[in-house]
């Protein structure tokens, strides 16, 4: 048996997705607790929320990890599609976490109003909510980045929501830098912003994930990127019909009608072998090709 070398987990998606995900989490610990530590030095609401929201990272990281472990195991006698949809599931947990971040921020919020906190200010914690922004926003681009090669809806939302995150940290630092400077509770004006932004998100990736666990068609997108890796053949004429099955995470199969200029049949079916795996190797989608062939027929004179 070869030796495991470091690169392999660029060229095996699940060990891909693995790592990305493992690494997150460590992150995500590492950010939570620091948060939390700063809320204990500035009593200020939005980063003991902050800090709450990144300890529901924390879930989110541990949910893809169940779902990635599930999803990508080989299929199953009993489940001949596998078991895709479970990053559905998994994607529709997450929202009603997130919704949830939601109504934790905006309960907190309004209860902050009547009641504005002194808030203890230094340098060095802005300076650290910065930071932990940053972070939160590099794996926002880490994860739009390995989606590349994962190609999966959990690595999407895991994006939107790090953008998020790193956004509203930002947005919480400002708070905390003008904070004294207000007689109102300008950081519950902020979280109560906050909250709406999150209540959104959340009810949004639940509608989407729904649509996609009911049998929603696979995305105009794809269909378009699929036709036109076909197109490109110079052996294609036309192309008829596309149906497409959605199964979950590499589970997309289909048929697809193509016409060719072809006479026989041989180089029709390693025609079809070439551009099946090809769309499969750009796409992850499982495709079956239907070839009718055109013979020419030359004009008489």
């Amino acid at each position: 048996m070869a030796a495991f070398s470091p690169k392999d987990i660029f060229y095996d998606r699940r060990r891909l997705a693995v790592f990305v995900i493992a690494m997150a989490l460590f992150f995500n610990i590492v950010l939570a607790l620091l948060k939390y530590f700063i809320y204990l030095k500035t009593n200020l609401i939005g980063i003991w929320l902050d800090s709450i929201s990144g300890f529901m990272d924390i879930l989110y990281s541990v949910i893809a990890l169940i779902a990635f472990k599930q999803l990508l195991n080989p299929k199953a006698k009993t489940s001949s599609h596998g078991y895709g949809r479970m990053e559905y599931v998994s994607i529709l947990i997450m929202a009603i976490v997130v919704f949830g971040v939601g109504v934790l921020y905006f309960g907190s919020s309004i209860n902050r109003y009547p009641f504005p906190s002194s808030v203890y200010f230094t340098w060095k914690n802005l300076i650290l909510l910065i930071a932990a922004a940053i972070v939160r926003i590099g794996f926002g681009v880490l994860f739009t980045l390995s989606n590349k090669r994962v190609r999966s809806g959990i690595f999407k939302v895991f994006a939107v929501i790090s953008y998020v995150s790193g956004g509203m940290t930002l947005l919480t630092s400002v708070s905390y830098l003008i904070s004294n400077s207000y007689s109102i509770g300008i950081d519950a004006v902020v979280t109560t912003f906050e909250s709406i932004f999150y209540l959104a998100m959340g009810f949004l990736i639940a509608l989407d994930s729904t649509r996609s666990l009911v049998g929603r068609d696979p995305s105009a997108a794809l269909k378009y990127e699929i036709q036109k890796i076909v197109k490109s053949n110079k052996r294609v004429e036309s192309i008829g019909n596309m149906i497409l099955h959605d199964y979950g995470l590499d589970r997309t199969e289909g048929t697809l009608e193509v016409e060719y200029d072809y006479e026989f049949a041989d180089d029709i079916y390693y025609t079809n072998k070439e551009l099946e795996e090809e769309i499969f190797n750009e796409t992850g989608v499982k495709i079956r090709l239907i070839a009718i062939s055109k013979l020419n027929e030359e004009k008489e004179g």
